[in-house]
C-alpha cells in the first residue's frame, strides 16, 4: 500500500505514523516479495517540511526474526540493512520532488511481555531512522552492499538508533 500525503504546514512523522501504518496493517496490504523472502513489506510514502518520509512497518519482519532466535544485535543488523536498501532503491524516484528522505522502522508491538517491566506492552515503536539528503543525479558506489556487511552505510546515509528490539541480548 502507498499512500500519499500533501502537507502544506511541518507535520510531525509520528502523527502520521499511526494513522498510515495502522491502515496498512488493518488493510493487509502490503509491497515486496514473498514473505519468506523477509522483505520489507508495508511501507507507506509520504512527505513533511523537511522531504519524502517512507514509513516502514517492520512488524513481521520483527516476528519472523524473534522467532528464529535471533539476538538483538543480529536483529538490528539486518533490519537495518533491510532500511538502507529501501532508502537506496526509493531515492531515485524520490528525489524528482524532494531533496531529502527519511526512512522511519517501526513494529507494531504484540503485547507479548517486555523482558525489563515484565508486563505487556502494546503500541507503535520506532525502532530506527535511515535518512539523508536525495538528488536525481545521485549514484551509490558500486560496492555499498559489501560495505553494508560490514556496517558501514553508503556515503551521505545517517543512521539514528530509537530503541531495541524485544529480543534477547545474547
Amino acid at each position: 500500500m502507498v499512500c500519499f500525503h500533501r502537507v502544506s504546514a511541518p507535520v510531525k512523522v509520528s502523527a502520521l505514523l499511526g494513522t498510515c501504518v495502522c491502515a496498512a496493517v488493518l488493510s493487509g496490504s502490503g509491497c515486496g516479495l514473498a514473505a519468506g523472502a523477509m522483505s520489507p513489506q508495508r511501507i507507506v510514502t509520504t512527505q513533511d517540511a523537511s522531504g519524502a518520509v517512507i514509513l516502514w512497518d517492520a512488524t513481521p519482519y520483527v516476528q519472523r526474526l524473534a522467532r528464529d532466535g535471533t539476538t538483538m544485535h543480529d536483529g538490528l543488523a539486518q533490519i537495518k540493512a533491510a532500511a538502507i536498501r529501501i532508502f537506496v532503491k526509493q531515492a531515485p524516484a524520490l528525489a524528482r520532488l524532494r531533496h531529502h528522505l527519511r526512512v522511519v522502522v517501526s513494529f507494531v508491538q504484540s503485547g507479548a511481555p517486555d523482558p525489563r517491566y515484565q508486563t505487556r506492552s502494546f503500541g507503535i515503536k520506532t525502532i530506527m531512522t535511515v535518512e539523508g539528503n536525495i538528488s536525481s543525479h545521485m549514484r551509490f558506489p558500486k560496492n555499498w552492499t559489501a560495505e553494508l556487511s560490514r556496517g558501514i552505510p553508503p556515503p551521505g546515509v545517517k543512521i539514528e538508533m530509537a530503541s531495541d528490539l524485544p529480543f534477547p541480548t545474547q
